[in-house]
């Protein structure tokens, strides 16, 4: 936090590097409330897989859930954006149970965007990949990018060469 306030340039901040369903309430609300507090952060953006693995958390968790709409309500009214980051990567992944969970987060104002990876296999189509964005588009989930697999040591066989994303890309 201390390296974003002294950066004043940096305007949209990511929270990452694990996953905010695994947080407390209190560190999502002191985590959320002071990047809000700085002045030139425009915008949050706190990651999630749990839509998609476990939207159940959304209605389970009630003080988790509230934290974040209170969170988002607190950036809204400091007129700054909070948003959720999920992480689906399939159209199989979009469940009745996800679109309940969507319909929760709507009521509350709170805007879902969308990060996918391809991954050779899973999604590596056009087809798959046009059916996940028109199934996240249902369900109120903005497509917001799409990434590249990681170089990470032993998934080899789910990355998808440059140019064959290249072509998905033309072809979406």
């Amino acid at each position: 936090i201390e390296y974003i306030r002294s950066h004043p340039v940096i305007e949209d901040v990511v929270v990452s590097g694990g996953d905010i369903a695994r947080l407390k309430p209190a560190m999502i609300k002191k985590i959320g409330t002071a990047l809000l507090d700085i002045e030139h952060v425009r915008r949050i953006r706190f990651a999630t897989k749990a839509l998609s693995v476990q939207p159940m958390k959304f209605f389970s968790d009630e003080n988790w859930f509230r934290t974040i709409v209170d969170v988002a309500n607190y950036g809204r009214a400091l007129f700054k954006n909070v948003y959720i980051h999920s992480h689906f990567n399939h159209p199989n992944e979009v469940t009745p149970l996800v679109e309940l969970a969507m319909r929760r987060l709507h009521a509350e104002g709170i805007y879902v965007r969308n990060q996918t990876v391809l991954l050779r296999g899973v999604n590596d189509d056009p087809g798959t990949l046009i059916k996940l964005n028109k199934k996240l588009g249902r369900v109120n989930i903005q497509p917001y990018y799409v990434y590249a697999c990681d170089m990470v040591k032993s998934i080899e066989h789910f990355r998808v060469p440059v140019q064959e994303i290249q072509y998905l890309e033309r072809e979406i």
